[in-house]
């Protein structure tokens, strides 16, 4: 264990520590990072039925609430839904970048 302020190195997995009550020091572990292409894989696997839930969860050391987002985020928006953070656009986003383009090639800038 190598402590870095709030934050703890585990076993090759980041904790932060948390206290109940003074002095009572307790660790939260920090689920793995995953990368997009292994979240498809894994929900592909339950959408098959090779795997569920609560499987998949425990082989990647997540929690199965985030195998089930990553299932309903990969229904809704395919593999670009795993992708999460700021190279996820949104729908309203998505039309106004297609409406920009459709203004400049109007105006000849395209």
């Amino acid at each position: 264990m190598i402590r870095a302020g709030p934050v703890v190195f585990v076993g090759g997995r980041t904790a932060r520590r948390q206290k109940k009550t003074e002095g009572d020091d307790f660790f939260v572990a920090r689920p793995p990072v995953i990368p997009p292409e292994e979240k498809a894989k894994l929900v592909l696997t339950v959408l098959a039925g090779d795997l569920s839930v609560s499987q998949a969860a425990s082989e990647v050391g997540v929690s199965e609430q985030a195998v089930g987002n990553w299932k309903r985020q990969f229904i809704s928006s395919g593999t670009q839904g795993l992708e999460g953070g700021a190279s996820q656009s949104s729908e309203r986003e998505r039309r106004l970048l297609a409406q920009i383009t459709e203004l400049k090639t109007a105006l000849g800038e395209v």
